[in-house]
């Protein structure tokens, strides 16, 4: 069977939703494979937003005899956490009699301030804007200064009621978008990098690949993709991000080929269902169709009958499992009100970045996937692609 269930503890449903599903490009061993080294370049200035963490068991003398009160804030930068060449950023941040707030960097792997660079900001919110400040750290290249803002209003969008009174004191503001052109063949590929926040690990960063045939399409750090007949393999970001390294092969010589678009093959993948049972989805014995919706999607919720009809024509020789990005309760609730009896997965939103549905790339609700032997088939949204993924199973042999 393609798609099989048992029950699962919680604690283990935790484990399955948050492990990262990779995908690899697989290559016959004789594939000539190059190596290249992407030099990375920012794109802007100040357009992501980061906590700081606290450290409460480091005591300082305050060396700023004017400050009420203080505390000191830190950030990772540069690789795994706690693993060289990863760096440990100290703040002392706190506020003046005037209730000014007092910013001050130390030096980089040291608690020696750096008074030159102390910011004292305007208690009340709004402009001017802080100035910004740079710190120097490690990149493979050589040299790299990281810049950074401090944050002392609201960002725009942002529910006030979030905040505790001092959090504002714990957001900065920092560049971290970079970008290349990766050559492959005859073609050049605009490659953009987003780390995620302060740490460059491969782990957490996403490359963005903006070529005609894979637009818009964001792969994790040892994913693959074809271009200009050949699979590019994303390898590794520098501690700094200042480069990215990527493998590049022959697609001649290519066996398969994991992805999320049509022609590529699917990553098999095990998830836990609202009732709570593992759920594997491989699409290699029978013909699967995934579903991404939520309870919030009026389109999605307007294509249940069309959905219901499928799965009923369907039910004896083909998989329907529906991945809604939504709380589990919600979920429950409304099969239960529209007597929906397949497969349904739900996955919160905090946890989405580490699901099946960031890793195929889904940010259109509703998103239909059909997988058939394994390899995806189709890909579409909304009533259109409903219809069009009908005819092509329709068509299956």
């Amino acid at each position: 069977m393609s798609l099989t269930t048992h029950r699962l503890s919680f604690q283990n449903w935790l484990t399955c939703c948050g492990v990262l599903a990779i995908l690899l490009g697989c290559a016959t061993a004789a594939a000539a494979q190059t190596t290249v080294v992407v030099p990375l370049a920012k794109l802007n200035e100040f357009n992501q937003r980061t906590f700081l963490n606290s450290d409460s068991a480091q005591q300082i003398k305050p060396l700023l005899k004017d400050l009420q009160h203080y505390m000191l804030k830190y950030l990772i930068v540069g690789g795994q956490p706690d693993q060289p060449p990863a760096q440990r950023l100290n703040f002392l941040i706190g506020r003046d009699k005037q209730n000014n707030i007092v910013f001050v960097p130390a030096e980089p792997g040291t608690l020696k301030l750096r008074l030159q660079d102390k910011q004292v900001l305007p208690a009340t919110p709004g402009e001017p804007k802080p100035r910004p400040f740079q710190l120097q750290i490690r990149g493979l290249h050589g040299p790299l200064r990281l810049q950074l803002r401090p944050v002392v209003y609201v960002p725009k969008g942002v529910n006030i009621t979030l905040f505790k009174k001092n959090d504002l004191l714990l957001l900065l503001e920092f560049s971290a978008d970079t970008g290349g052109l990766l050559s492959v063949g005859q073609q050049e590929i605009a490659l953009r990098a987003k780390p995620d926040g302060l740490v460059y690990t491969d782990a957490g960063a996403a490359v963005k690949v903006l070529d005609d045939q894979h637009k818009g399409r964001a792969y994790k750090i040892g994913e693959s993709f074809l271009a200009n007949g050949h699979l590019v393999t994303l390898r590794h970001i520098s501690a700094g991000g200042d480069s990215l390294t990527v493998q590049v092969a022959e697609s001649a010589r290519v066996t398969r080929v994991f992805g999320s678009d049509a022609g590529f093959a699917f990553q098999p993948a095990t998830l836990a269902d609202v009732q709570g049972r593992v759920v594997s989805l491989t699409g290699t014995e029978r013909p699967l169709v995934l579903d991404f919706w939520g309870t919030w999607c009026g389109p999605c919720v307007a294509l249940t009958p069309n959905l219901k009809a499928l799965h009923q024509q369907y039910a004896a020789t083909a998989d329907i499992v529906s991945i809604a990005l939504d709380d589990a309760d919600k979920v429950k609730q409304y099969l239960a009100s529209n007597t929906i009896g397949w497969t349904n997965i739900a996955i919160p939103q905090k946890q989405a970045e580490a699901s099946l549905i960031n890793r195929l790339g889904v940010e259109d609700y509703p998103t239909f996937i059909l997988i058939h032997k394994g390899v995806i088939q189709y890909r579409g949204t909304g009533e259109a692609g409903l219809k069009e993924l009908t005819q092509q199973l329709a068509q299956l042999k």
